[in-house]
């Protein structure tokens, strides 16, 4: 079996052209930024800016010029990043506009400002994304989708991004050449919403199977995403093998050394525990080539990969012998196909099982790999960095950054003041080797304010006054300064958006989580502000910023923060007064808790980025048959839930959202039952067993959630701020 392969391998080699992804030409990429700008503002108005890629400085850092000229704008850009970064910069800082994942304010005035600037980056790269965010925001995502995505982008200067969609179709063509049967094949991958785990060697088989229509649509996104990123001058990331393969190349591999990975967050045998080839064999440099070659053949190779084997999976061997041959396989297998090969590695083994990964086992982990092939993600440096630990990762070069959101989760919480100095402090460390800063967060579509400051620091060397920046962003995101929203917003700078600690915000607050007698809410701020905030927010009475459609969604985002806040509160008194027996008190608080989650799921639903219709909406239309169809909401609702497959999985409520729909159907009927099983103990003098609960809750509530097909509202239901003013008067009276 081994030969054939190898002769396969052989075969493919002299049938395949080298296939190269380069990044494009200045025409092109001035093409592409003048049809961004289109995109964006129009045709009328994108005639009024003049747009040139050159690279005349030859710079390894990306800089861009601004000149206004003959009433117009002339942006000059090193590359088509740099140039559509330019754009984007005239248009926040001289025209006081904002582009968001929610919603732009492109308020342009008639007479365009006098501009004159030139600005350089003070890092050769900005990276953007996260293995995981491809399945908690990407997974629905159709090309109009991407393309905005990607031109959101290139107007905030990522020069280096993922490209991981479509990758299932290229191991498919793999299994099924070494015998892999249609069965198996099908039993390996994970279903649409747990591709990113199954890629990563963390699971098998989960809301599988993926159809053949979803395969083909997912490699001509791709084919799109690829070609777009390179026309703007952004370098694609492309996956590599990392040694992972499906549990029956034991049966076709009998006498090659292989280990079975050890399961993942109590996953169950028949979906986890896929096996990782030992590094020494030759099948891994096989089937590492074979999966280079295919993807090059499909996508080309744009030199830049990411590869992570020990992703939450800790190495089988400590011997640091063990460790270097398995980077060494890794990098072999990429540097056989592309001699230009750039391994991107995300640092968040480093992070996450930081016991195991010592100074001297990382060292001999990583220098195996030449320095110059290869850049480190710190992956949380905000709260967790390691770069400091790790000695500037012993010479390999490293992005500083931003983790910050994990699941997707909703919740107002961010760190301006770390994010705000000590990237400027990381620069300047005796041998630093910071190569560039970095967002990747698990999800998008949240906390947009500390994502949007994150994309400047880049440009600049020196800290900013945050109550001046924070003031701008409150007039850029509304079109408009009032009084009343900066001040919220600088309140929620303070408070919110303040947190120092090292410990990392799951987004599993009280109401999110299954409901047990131990919960202790965890507030870091001082909720009075946040309180005062929505005060401020309430009492705006300006129309133009009042029917702004980024101030309705900070609206009902700051809403749901309160009754966040408000339930903690009553959480914490239901649990005291069960404790104390006082059942006439108990009756009382949880009424109130019940119809606070009945009034948070009715501000929701005035929204459509609040609203789990849309998320089921998305998943729907992927679907090209019923069954593939109720396949692909069963994804969608059990990755929002469950997440798993049992009771018991840790990651249960990991990815949950705040959204109309699953507060109505998901949240509310768990705290209905546990307030009843709750009342019935104190009722009945009878202990209350948390156990018995779990079974029940996950056999009549959570379960039945995620199997059924009940449709969804997708359009606003309400009134922004007509309810928000409602339930100001009810609740307000109660903080």
């Amino acid at each position: 079996m081994i030969k054939f392969v190898c002769l396969l391998i052989l075969i493919q080699s002299t049938l395949l052209w080298l296939n190269v992804i380069s990044i494009s030409t200045n025409t092109v990429q001035t093409e592409a930024v003048e049809n961004l700008i289109k995109r964006l503002i129009g045709d009328e108005k994108s005639a009024s800016f003049k747009i040139r890629v050159n690279n005349r400085h030859n710079s390894d850092n990306d800089w861009f010029s601004l000149e206004k000229k003959n009433n117009s704008i002339y942006i000059v850009g090193n590359s088509g990043v740099a140039a559509a970064y330019g754009f984007h910069y005239y248009l926040r800082n001289f025209c006081q506009c904002h582009i968001s994942w929610d919603y732009d304010q492109l308020n342009l005035p008639d007479t365009l400002p006098e501009a004159r600037v030139f600005v350089k980056s003070f890092d050769r790269y900005r990276y953007y994304q996260n293995v995981c965010v491809y399945s908690y925001s990407y997974v629905w995502w159709t090309w109009p989708r991407w393309e905005r995505e990607i031109d959101w982008m290139a107007l905030n200067g990522f020069n280096l991004a993922l490209a991981f969609t479509g990758q299932e179709a290229i191991w498919r063509r793999i299994y099924k050449s070494v015998n892999m049967t249609e069965t198996e094949i099908n039993g390996h991958f994970a279903g649409a919403a747990f591709l990113a785990w199954n890629r990563m060697g963390n699971i098998r088989g989960w809301g599988g199977p993926l159809t053949e229509s979803w395969n083909e649509e997912s490699v001509e996104l791709q084919r799109k995403i690829v070609k777009r990123m390179t026309e703007l001058g952004i370098n694609a990331v492309l996956p590599a093998f990392c040694g992972f393969v499906p549990v029956p190349f034991k049966r076709l591999f009998p006498q090659v050394k292989m280990t079975t990975l050890p399961a993942w967050v109590h996953f169950p045998s028949n979906y986890c525990c896929p096996y990782l080839l030992d590094p020494a064999e030759p099948l891994f440099q096989t089937i590492g080539e074979m999966f280079m070659r295919e993807l090059k053949n499909e996508f080309g190779l744009s030199h830049f990969y990411n590869c992570d084997t020990f992703n939450e999976n800790l190495p089988q061997s400590a011997d640091l012998k063990y460790l270097e041959n398995v980077n060494s396989a890794i990098f072999r297998a990429m540097n056989k196909s592309d001699a230009n090969a750039t391994w991107i590695m995300q640092g968040w083994l480093f992070s996450n099982t930081h016991d195991f990964w010592t100074p001297e086992r990382v060292k001999h982990f990583l220098d195996v790999v030449p320095n110059e092939r290869m850049i480190i993600l710190d992956l949380e440096s905000e709260l967790n960095p390691q770069y400091l630990r790790l000695n500037s990762y012993f010479g390999k070069p490293f992005i500083w950054c931003m983790l910050h959101n994990f699941g997707g989760t909703l919740g107002m919480h961010g760190s301006l003041d770390i994010l705000n100095s000590r990237i400027v402090e990381a620069r300047e460390l005796p041998g630093s080797t910071l190569i560039g800063t970095g967002l990747t967060p698990e999800g998008i579509n949240q906390n947009y304010i500390v994502y949007d400051f994150m994309t400047e620091v880049s440009w600049r060397n020196k800290s900013v006054n945050l109550d001046d920046w924070v003031e701008r962003y409150s007039i850029r995101r509304y079109g408009k300064k009032d009084p009343h929203s900066v001040r919220a917003w600088r309140l929620l700078k303070n408070s919110v958006y303040n947190y120092s600690l090292s410990t990392a915000l799951h987004g599993q607050y009280s109401l999110c989580v299954r409901p047990n007698l131990k919960l202790k809410p965890s507030i870091w701020y001082n909720s009075s502000d946040v309180v005062l905030a929505w005060d401020l927010m309430v009492n705006t009475t300006d129309s133009r910023i009042v029917e702004n459609s980024n101030f309705k969604h900070d609206m009902v985002d700051l809403t749901r923060q309160i009754f966040q806040l408000k339930f903690d509160d009553l959480c914490s008194k239901l649990i005291e007064v069960f404790n104390n027996q006082s059942i006439d008190v108990f009756s009382s608080v949880s009424r109130q808790m019940l119809d606070l989650l009945m009034d948070l799921d009715s501000v929701l639903s005035t929204n459509t980025r609040f609203m789990l219709g849309s998320w089921i909406r998305e998943a729907k239309s992927r679907g090209k048959t019923l069954e593939e169809r109720k396949n692909l909401v069963m994804n969608a609702k059990t990755q929002i839930s469950l997440w798993g497959p049992n009771s018991e999985s840790a990651v249960l409520d990991y990815a949950t959202k705040q959204w109309s729909g699953i507060v109505s159907d998901y949240f509310h009927p768990r705290w209905k039952l546990f307030c009843q099983q709750l009342y019935a103990s104190l009722a009945h003098k009878v202990p209350f067993h948390q156990h018995v609960f779990d079974e029940t809750v996950f056999s009549s509530i959570e379960k039945p959630f995620v199997h059924s097909y009940k449709t969804y509202p997708t359009k606003p239901q309400n009134d922004t701020m007509k309810i928000i003013r409602l339930l100001y008067d009810k609740w307000r009276p109660e903080l």
